[in-house]
């Protein structure tokens, strides 16, 4: 029986978690409120779009007694290379409370924290200061197990090989078998190989990632593979 990650679409709030056990599970669901030290105070994940080059976000934060209240300008927004960490990144800065500007090109993830509680955009985005920016994916993922859709292979290279804007993309699984990739251009089909020396490669054709009926990037976010032995 496959596992299933509690962690979502990577939109989280005040949820501690490693990327080691992101990659070690499969088939991530709906993320559910944050199991914080108070569950009567809630950050809802931020409400992020294009404008042009920039990126201009609001959010709001949940309170029991008086429901939704927009803290965009009280809250503290920031840029990272990583989905997890605030990890300094010379793509993008935050010129205005939830006003992302680009400085070069490449691609990041959006973060807000208010009153000790975080939250990570819906989607990541690619930068540039010559071109306007575009949602992305934070990621595709999934695992690598042998035949028998079980046992994991770690050390598999997962690679886009075709696919515009996303080719070239790789990875290696870890101890669990589990893969990540991250910003993957969405509404365009795509192809992933699976590989390891010692097993027969396969090859998956995804038509694209899209957005659900809420806004989440969450169709088709999900590949896995299973490889069979090279005959000896």
């Amino acid at each position: 029986m496959r596992r299933t990650c509690t962690i979502g679409h990577l939109i989280l709030s005040s949820v501690a978690v490693s990327a080691a056990a992101l990659l070690s599970c499969s088939s991530p669901t709906r993320p559910s409120p944050p199991p914080s030290h108070d569950l009567t105070m809630v950050l809802r994940p931020p409400s992020c779009t294009p404008a042009g080059k920039d990126v201009r976000c609001t959010v709001l934060f949940w309170n029991q007694g008086t429901g939704d209240h927009d803290v965009t300008s009280l809250a503290t927004w920031s840029v990272s290379s990583a989905p997890f960490s605030i990890s300094p990144t010379s793509v993008a800065a935050v010129s205005a409370p939830g006003l992302i500007v680009p400085l070069a090109d490449g691609d990041v993830y959006i973060r807000v924290d208010y009153l000790g509680q975080y939250a990570l955009a819906p989607h990541s985005y690619a930068m540039s200061t010559a071109s306007d920016a575009v949602p992305l994916a934070p990621y595709l993922s999934g695992e690598v197990t042998e035949a028998d859709g079980t046992t994991p292979i770690s050390g598999a290279t997962v690679q886009i090989i075709s696919g515009a804007h996303n080719e070239g993309k790789s990875t290696e699984t870890l101890a669990g078998g589990g893969y990540s990739l991250d910003h993957i251009w969405m509404n365009v089909p795509f192809a992933v190989q699976a590989s390891k020396p010692g097993y027969v490669p396969q090859v998956k054709t995804n038509p694209g990632i899209t957005d659900d009926a809420t806004g989440y990037p969450s169709n088709n976010q999900i590949m896995n593979f299973a490889l069979t032995r090279s005959p000896s």
